[in-house]
């Protein structure tokens, strides 16, 4: 289990471990942000490791991977003059609002990687041709981050934005567009690619592999289409 606490607008809040069998507290340590930052989020718990994004530009803006003692191991920035590493969906340069207690919907930790979304700029913009009205269009990716060196290990492409990003035993699935597709984390390699239809709504997902086999889109936001949809 792994706690943090608030101590204050002006101090660090603190970071702590627990032994969900029996409460015995493991270790100890600090976030290195000032007060309350605007999102703080726990993205694994073995290996330790927090998304830590302030209001503050000058301040931490980033993914953390702890060590057993509670020290920062690695610092992985999330923003950068190239891009920026998506924990949580929105356009580039903005986040939307989401319940702090509900899982990321853009990121996954297996092992040592940080597989997650990541958005540059000109992926959005508007085209247009002939005597055609101007239409947006989008690209994304999906991107591997080492969690010991900080360093990108693969980088995928995409047609569309990312909506949403989960594990699944050794696997990652990823949802954008009108495609579904598992990548392996260690590579970038895709393992299987599904085409589906009319699962784009520029809203934020969940995905869930069930264990029937098939695939749950949800959709807590709504927007026109229906709030869950099974993919077979």
């Amino acid at each position: 289990m792994v706690t943090v606490d608030d101590c204050g607008a002006r101090a660090v809040p603190a970071l702590a471990t627990y032994a969900g069998r029996d409460g015995r507290r493991l270790s100890c340590g600090e976030v290195p942000a000032v007060g309350t930052p605007r999102f703080l989020t726990v993205l694994s718990a073995a290996p330790l490791t927090l998304w830590v994004h302030e209001n503050d530009v000058r301040g931490t803006r980033a993914v953390l991977r702890y060590d057993e003692r509670g020290n920062v191991r690695t610092t992985l920035p999330t923003d950068g003059p190239t891009g920026e590493i998506r924990i949580l969906p929105g356009y580039p340069g903005t986040y939307l609002d989401v319940l702090e207690a509900r899982p990321v919907r853009s990121a996954a930790v297996v092992g040592d990687t940080l597989v997650a979304a990541e958005v540059r700029p000109g992926d959005r913009r508007w085209v247009s041709s002939g005597n055609r009205a101007a239409h947006q269009t989008t690209r994304g990716r999906i991107s591997g981050f080492s969690l010991t060196s900080g360093a990108r290990l693969w980088s995928v492409d995409t047609d569309d934005e990312i909506e949403a990003v989960t594990r699944h035993g050794e696997k990652v699935w990823v949802i954008g567009g009108s495609e579904l597709t598992a990548v392996s984390p260690r590579t970038g390699l895709r393992t299987h690619e599904i085409a589906t239809r009319d699962t784009h709504t520029g809203f934020p997902a969940d995905l869930w592999i069930l264990r029937s086999g098939g695939y749950a889109l949800v959709r807590a936001d709504g927007g026109r289409t229906a709030p869950v949809t099974i993919l077979r």
